[in-house]
């Protein structure tokens, strides 16, 4: 009987500690399978802010060479204003400066009433008729005239 009692508590006591064993798998699986999903989380965090940052770079990449081919070109606009001559021509076409010794010369457009008489542009014929250098002295001669 005593035996047989020994064997009875050995069968419990197997059972038991397997059922020990299958709880703490699946307390160990349970335990993994958390920290698996945290590590994947984690990662995944840190991927998407790699490529925010990528995409950010890229972006501030592209706005530099924007900002550089500017630059160039308003060193370039530096560069013709320090040279004298460029100032000049300048002052004559944008403002109508004159040297004090100079007579200041304006040719202004034919009238619109004219072009709309002679559409493709060619010279009208009554100025033809005379040369153009008497032309002009007559016009310089007449520049101060009112009509």
């Amino acid at each position: 009987m005593r035996n047989k009692n020994v064997t009875q508590k050995k069968k419990t006591t197997t059972s038991e500690t397997s059922h020990n064993k299958v709880k703490r798998s699946t307390i160990t699986f349970v335990i993994s399978l958390i920290v698996i999903i945290i590590g994947c989380m984690q990662f995944f965090g840190i991927f998407r802010t790699y490529l925010n940052n990528e995409k950010q770079l890229h972006t501030l990449e592209a706005q530099q060479s924007s900002l550089e081919s500017q630059k160039t070109q308003l060193d370039q606009q530096i560069n013709k204003w320090s040279d004298k001559d460029y100032i000049i021509a300048q002052a004559r076409e944008q403002l109508g400066f004159t040297f004090p010794d100079e007579t200041y010369v304006e040719l202004q457009d034919i009238p619109a009433n004219e072009q709309a008489q002679n559409p493709d542009n060619t010279i009208p014929t009554k100025l033809t008729t005379t040369p153009w250098y008497k032309q002009l002295l007559s016009d310089i001669h007449n520049l101060g005239k009112i009509n």
